[in-house]
């Protein structure tokens, strides 16, 4: 089943599960245990949908890909940390506005907006540690580009 998804939907998917894991790890402080797993999770993520993107026949990479997003949304995600769900609360109501919309897709306009107005002031060291970890970047402004 897998194998008939199109891209689209398979980046649709990794966008919704990289947020699951992004609104509790930016709620982090000193949880080290979850926001390593977190880490590893969006790190996989991020490689496996690459991997897919450049290989659709990539079994592996599949297979990897559902286990991280398994992952990310089991309630795992968030031991220790209240996340706040908020770009999940302002998609939803865009996806009522705007039905053609894909959830991930909303979650991918709406994410990069909430972190460089409010995660940056809300909890700085934990946004510049997942700038660093997740996208090898020196600052917020160049993960989120």
């Amino acid at each position: 089943m897998q194998f008939s998804l199109p891209w689209i939907q398979v980046a649709n998917g990794a966008c919704d599960a990289l947020v699951h894991c992004m609104e509790c790890y930016f709620h982090g402080t000193n949880q080290e245990m979850t926001l390593a797993y977190l880490e590893a999770v969006q790190k996989t993520l991020i490689k496996t949908a690459d991997l897919i993107q450049a290989s659709r026949e990539d079994y592996d990479a599949r297979a990897n890909f559902c286990y991280a997003t398994t992952l990310a949304l089991n309630g795992m995600q968030g031991v220790g940390i209240a996340g706040d769900w908020a770009t999940h609360f302002l998609e939803h109501a865009l996806s009522v506005l705007l039905p053609d919309c894909a959830h991930g897709s909303g979650l991918a306009i709406i994410l990069p907006a909430w972190i460089l107005e409010i995660g940056v002031k809300h909890n700085p060291a934990t946004i510049k540690r997942w700038a660093r970890e997740i996208w090898n970047c020196d600052s917020v402004e160049a993960a989120v580009e």
